[in-house]
């Protein structure tokens, strides 16, 4: 069970967090220093060995934290194999230069936040939090999903007026998000079932087509969408897509 959220001190207590950094000395430090705020820390060096991490933890990690450069590899790979899935995992990405195109990547890839080194632990402390609460927000969507509760009233953060939160449902918020998108008919029908949690083959049955036109439907909308995998699209059922251009205030655009 993953730890609660909810601006509590304990948030943390317990979180299971993968640190991928290929700097030793930065490495120790980040695992120390996430350790005495009560994080279970699984340390790994380069993409190969943090592939494997996530693969023997089976119940997933409850947050990330990710270096962008790993030796000859980038850390946006880790982050995709983290955030695609029912194991959905909310990763905060490390830089030293955030170059256009390293945030392009970055957010392509799914992550969470984009962050520059150094970075302060309170500030670190503070996007693990929120990272905590992502994460366990799509493992729940998916697990009501297939739990026959897709058809149930879902909060959706509102970025653009008063509110802060408005009641929908998930056929609601795919129609919304396909008229944002400029969905197909098709796309908005296929989009409908994956809010729903049906898996690829159920879809096609569903909708009398191949499985493989329902991987190409998929791709169209996650591009129009701006998300990279479907975990990050079943995110957008609680949240509208955050602009790449500017991340918690900073501008990356150098």
């Amino acid at each position: 069970m993953a730890p609660s959220v909810g601006g509590k001190s304990n948030v943390l207590d317990g979180a299971r967090i993968l640190v991928v950094e290929d700097e030793v000395l930065h490495l120790q430090s980040l695992d120390r220093a996430l350790q005495t705020k009560g994080c279970k820390v699984t340390p790994a060096m380069n993409v190969p060995e943090a592939l494997d991490k996530i693969a023997e933890e089976k119940a997933g990690f409850h947050a990330a934290v990710v270096d962008y450069k790993l030796f000859d590899r980038r850390g946006s790979e880790v982050v995709q194999a983290l955030c695609d899935g029912d194991r959905y995992t909310a990763s905060i990405m490390l830089t030293g230069a955030a170059s256009r195109e390293t945030v392009s990547d970055v957010f392509r890839s799914g992550a969470h936040y984009l962050a520059r080194k150094p970075i302060l632990l309170n500030e670190l402390v503070k996007m693990l939090e929120s990272a905590v609460d992502k994460t366990n927000t799509v493992r729940d969507l998916f697990r009501d999903a297939s739990a026959d509760q897709a058809d149930a009233p879902i909060d959706v953060a509102v970025i653009d007026s008063g509110k802060t939160k408005r009641t929908s449902t998930r056929v609601d918020r795919a129609h919304e998000l396909a008229d944002r998108g400029a969905l197909s008919t098709r796309e908005t029908e296929v989009l409908v079932q994956v809010f729903r949690g049906l898996k690829n083959a159920v879809i096609a049955g569903r909708l009398g087509i191949a499985e493989r036109t329902v991987k190409f439907h998929i791709s169209n909308i996650n591009k129009k969408l701006h998300v990279n995998n479907r975990g990050e699209l079943m995110a957008l059922l609680v949240e509208d897509p955050v602009l790449p251009e500017h991340v918690n205030g900073t501008d990356f655009n150098d």
